[in-house]
């Protein structure tokens, strides 16, 4: 099946009417294929003082942050300085004796035991490891998260502390922000950079990627998309951190969420990873990446979902998950959303920010699913 071009107008009526719904202000939203931008769309507003989407708009990206910290741990596997497989420990000694929450059938945590194997590499890249996840995530991570002018090397030590919310490799819970993390780091020690100038260094420099950063200039915060809710049937104006995240850091340096960017420089990293890595990695790393690596036997593995390493990897169609089989991507808390048709060396961005989105589940991220399917054709 080939892509109608034409037909993918579909996604700017259907970002008009969720607007109209009160689910967004505005969005931004493109497709390329083959590294070539076939269409676009910016509707709505940016900003509570009407300024109009458009390309120049930055967006807070949350967890897509993530495939970049999938690329960088690639890149140090190409190199040959780590393997999927290795002990987190290796690197971050600080997590080798590592406990697992004993909890009753309410769920509460009623003691620990150790670890029963080390956590690996792996686990962490496809949300089974545990860390800061679940209930747990909810007892320590508040009080061992990064803090005010620290970076991953101060505080991913600290996730020792943490009580793993099951055995590694037992079970899949998403780590919104500690099991990334630790991949950072691991980057960060394995390259002599921390992860900002590394992401710097090696994947948005090498694709022209101006806006996309961690920390914004006086003149990127001009055109940072303010933040909206919801109430009701209306899209009210909200306040948003600059940081993305947390509400008391200027800056948030972490693997699992804190970049900033627009819809082009989105474009450039997403058709990168659909045309078969283009200089950041090679085709085989990025197979390596959209590879489902779960066994169905594991909790929440289902014939259609699974994680490839930080991306959701779409093995089959339904109404929740309408792309075609192989598709992969992923989400943003605040209404971001990307997939690459490694079929059609195709992929599609949408950008939104409100605190109402609900990241992979927002209706909006679906929507520009079912409208990209929509325009397939034999």
């Amino acid at each position: 099946m080939k892509l109608n071009i034409p037909a993918l107008s579909g996604i700017e009526a259907i970002i008009r009417q969720r607007m109209a719904e009160g689910h967004i202000p505005g969005a931004s939203a493109a497709v390329w294929v083959e590294g070539e931008k076939v269409y676009e769309t910016y509707a709505g507003i940016a900003k509570h003082d009407g300024t109009p989407v458009g390309p120049e708009t930055i967006f807070r990206l949350a967890s897509m942050t993530k495939p970049f910290t999938a690329v960088a741990v690639m890149q140090q596997v190409e190199a040959g300085r780590l393997g999927l497989f290795d002990m987190v420990e290796e690197f971050i000694p600080e997590l080798a004796e590592l406990r697992v929450a004993d909890k009753n059938e309410a769920g509460e945590v009623i003691g620990s035991h150790p670890v029963p194997r080390p956590v690996t590499v792996i686990d962490c890249l496809t949300h089974s490891s545990g860390i800061a996840c679940g209930k747990t995530q909810e007892l320590v991570y508040p009080d061992v998260r990064i803090r005010p002018g620290e970076t991953l090397a101060d505080c991913v030590p600290r996730y020792k502390d943490i009580l793993l919310d099951f055995d590694p490799g037992t079970n899949q819970i998403y780590s919104p922000i500690a099991a990334p993390d630790v991949c950072a780091r691991i980057v960060e020690i394995l390259s002599g950079e921390t992860i900002d100038v590394y992401f710097k260094n090696h994947i948005t420099d090498p694709l022209g990627m101006t806006d996309t950063v961690f920390a914004l200039s006086a003149e990127q915060r001009t055109r940072l998309a303010e933040g909206f809710g919801k109430e009701g049937d209306v899209c009210v104006p909200t306040k948003m951190s600059e940081s993305g995240i947390f509400n008391d850091l200027p800056a948030l340096y972490s693997g699992g969420g804190g970049l900033f960017g627009t819809l082009d420089d989105y474009g450039r990293f997403a058709s990168a990873l659909a045309c078969g890595g283009k200089g950041i990695l090679t085709p085989e790393s990025i197979g390596e990446i959209r590879t489902p690596r779960l066994s169905r036997a594991i909790p929440g593995i289902s014939r259609g979902f699974n994680w490839g390493l930080l991306v959701r990897y779409c093995a089959h169609t339904s109404r929740p998950q309408p792309l075609p089989p192989g598709c992969w991507g992923w989400s943003g808390a605040f209404g971001t959303h990307f997939f690459v048709d490694p079929t059609r060396k195709a992929c599609a961005v949408l950008m939104a920010n409100t605190t109402t989105a609900a990241g992979s589940s927002s209706i909006t991220c679906r929507d520009l699913e079912t409208a990209y399917v929509a325009a397939l054709a034999d």
